[in-house]
């Protein structure tokens, strides 16, 4: 079997096209998921989407703890003790990541969402 030691630049062209288009088309792809997003949702039960999966759909509990019917107080006062590190607890690191992006108003819409519940 023969083994070319120099690869011609036709095919070396050819694989660097192919790698930008993959390259391209994973850019498009995270840009579209980033818009559907619940950081660009309108409706606080499609923001609260990344919360359900731990606490219920309506704050009722499950893997995390319940939120609904708390006070909202309570609740905006440990999202933002995630949000700038302060509050520690087993699961601090991940509520911590979850909280990063979001913005005061997102988490206080959330902490009047979950102690209405």
């Amino acid at each position: 079997m023969f083994i070319p030691l120099i690869v011609p630049a036709w095919e070396v062209e050819i694989k660097s096209m192919k790698l930008n288009t993959i390259k391209f088309i994973a850019l498009l792809l995270i840009i579209v998921n980033g818009y559907n997003s619940p950081l660009y949702a309108q409706d606080i039960k499609e923001k609260t989407v990344l919360c359900q999966g731990c606490h219920g759909v309506n704050g009722e509990g499950g893997i995390g703890p319940k939120l609904a019917g708390q006070e909202a107080d309570k609740i905006l006062s440990d999202l933002m003790g995630y949000k700038n590190g302060t509050k520690k607890g087993p699961q601090s690191s991940l509520m911590s990541s979850m909280v990063a992006a979001l913005k005061e108003e997102d988490l206080q819409e959330f902490a009047t969402f979950y102690s209405g519940q």
